[in-house]
């Protein structure tokens, strides 16, 4: 479990990163309104259509372990089992993160007309919507995760305490029964040695 909690980490961490660059892109469309200049225009819609390749990069360097849930052409899914017998499991689904799955095009013209830059805008919030729609959908299958770890955990403590109960001797116990056989044999000893004296005494009388 805890390679697929470091997948999902992975995946949120883009997705926090995404996020960033999304509102720098916001930034570049304000800044866009706020001049007629064809040169700046020109200049900010560059560095728009950067960020937003910026974004694909991200997605591609999403992967762990050969899992991208960023990106639906890699992995569908990741399929966690959470026992032995894979009775039971989490399945999370892969999403399409990148700027063509997040719904973003590359600015049309230059940014020359301003309709162009407020429709580029309404893009972007819908994006940080989706972004968010998925940041949460992965924190929620996180928490499923490590709430499991954190119970196999717990759960293979438990079992090795009981095993351990069976298995491992009392020292004090086995200790004190030791002492008891010392004496014994001992006693034994000196019972031998005190019988064999007694029977030469009496031989000696004949």
């Amino acid at each position: 479990m805890s390679t697929a909690i470091q997948t999902v980490t992975a995946a949120t961490d883009a997705i926090d990163s995404i996020s960033d660059i999304i509102s720098q892109m916001q930034g570049l469309a304000n800044s866009a309104l706020q001049t007629s200049d064809a040169t700046t225009l020109g200049d900010l819609a560059t560095q728009y259509n950067d960020l937003r390749t910026q974004i694909d990069y991200l997605v591609e360097d999403a992967k762990f372990n050969g899992t991208n849930l960023l990106d639906t052409t890699v992995s569908t899914e990741l399929q966690v089992f959470f026992n032995a017998s894979n009775s039971t499991s989490l399945t999370i689904d892969a999403v399409d993160a990148d700027s063509t799955g997040l719904g973003l095009t590359a600015a049309a013209s230059s940014w020359a007309a301003a309709a162009k830059i407020r429709t580029d805008q309404s893009l972007l919030q819908t994006a940080l919507t989706t972004l968010r729609t998925y940041s949460s959908s992965f924190g929620s299958n996180n928490t499923v995760l490590t709430t499991r770890q954190e119970y196999t955990s717990t759960m293979i403590s438990t079992l090795q305490t009981a095993s351990d109960n069976l298995t491992l001797a009392d020292t004090n116990e086995e200790g004190a029964n030791m002492q008891a056989l010392q004496a014994q044999s001992s006693l034994g000893v000196i019972a031998l040695g005190i019988s064999g004296t007694q029977a030469q005494a009496i031989l000696r009388l004949f």
